[in-house]
């Protein structure tokens, strides 16, 4: 009897937060060489954020109603080595030799060599440099890879700026004639250059925009709930900033006959995810750069490219949408 009732507790608990947070099948699970190692870790963190209280959009506008449902789509993420690392390497390189030479041959040892380079003091103290390099590259393997320069980063359309500070509350004149200056085609290319301008369209361009949404989509196949939960970080594209890469990208977002609001890198995404794509169709995280602020291949990349050679952005015309 004592069996049934715990068992039967267990199964209760599951199945009531189920009813919360969906089947655990769809939140992701933490992985080794060898396969699954935990398939609750993330779940658990999602819960709390859950059944949080928050604030909600504002959805009821009876004069001019608003849209209920967005069309979405996602993107891999980009990770990528920071420019600094073979720097770091060095400088750690470097530190690691002093304090080994000084433990094994003594401070006066190092007082010797310490004007002399890595290469030189190699000659002289073999096994301290080799030594000293095996701990640099350990304690700066963090810098080499993995870097993730669109960490749960969201682009949205211009249609969905507006939508979501209308929502927000924070719609007015004011941001309705920041809004014009930088989707009006006499001065969406002119905003940044002139300062009146200027300081019109920061008000919309300079929101501040972290979300998370949470639910369930059953329109994506007959019978089944997909939960989904997006904890992101939202940027609004419009014409004058969509410059290099991005443009290709902002293009389809503002398609008329199949417009996307917004594009999920898929770090956003901690449940429900959907076929994100490459944002380049070849290019090797190795081969993209942050550059001003944005993702670029590589100049040798882009070197090829003018002679029609090497990696091209992939067609966003692929993009698998939902809503």
């Amino acid at each position: 009897m004592l069996a049934d009732y715990t068992i039967n507790s267990i199964i209760s608990i599951n199945e009531v937060e189920k009813l919360f947070s969906g089947a655990p099948a769809y939140y992701k699970v933490k992985y080794d060489e060898h396969g699954p190692i935990d398939v609750s870790i993330d779940k658990i963190k999602r819960l709390g954020s859950l059944t949080s209280t928050g604030l909600n959009n504002r959805l009821d506008f009876f004069n001019d109603p608003i849209r209920d449902e967005y069309v979405v789509a996602e993107l891999k993420d980009h990770e990528i080595m920071d420019k600094q690392y073979y720097i770091y390497e060095g400088l750690f390189t470097r530190g690691n030799i002093k304090e080994t030479i000084q433990e094994l041959e003594g401070e006066d040892a190092w007082n010797e060599v310490k004007d002399l380079s890595i290469q030189e003091i190699e000659k002289i103290y073999p096994e301290s440099v080799k030594i000293a390099k095996q701990a640099a590259k350990a304690e700066v393997e963090g810098y080499k890879e993995g870097i993730n320069v669109a960490d749960a980063a969201v682009y949205i359309s211009p249609n969905m700026t507006r939508d979501l500070l209308r929502m927000r509350g924070v719609w007015s004149p004011e941001i309705k004639k920041a809004f014009e200056v930088l989707t009006n085609d006499d001065t969406a290319d002119l905003w940044d250059s002139d300062p009146k301008l200027y300081a019109e369209a920061n008000k919309v361009i300079l929101n501040a925009m972290k979300y998370m949404a949470f639910g369930t989509r059953f329109n994506e196949i007959p019978g089944l709930g997909i939960p989904y939960f997006n904890k992101m970080a939202l940027f609004p594209l419009f014409k004058s900033i969509a410059t290099g890469d991005i443009k290709a990208l902002y293009d389809r977002m503002t398609d008329p006959d199949k417009p996307v609001d917004m594009v999920l890198f898929d770090s956003a995404v901690k449940a429900g995810s959907r076929s994100p794509m490459k944002f380049y169709r070849v290019a090797k995280d190795s081969e993209i750069e942050l550059r001003d602020g944005q993702t670029v291949l590589s100049a040798k990349i882009t070197d090829e490219l003018a002679n029609e050679e090497g990696n091209t952005l992939n067609d966003f015309n692929n993009l698998v949408t939902y809503t």
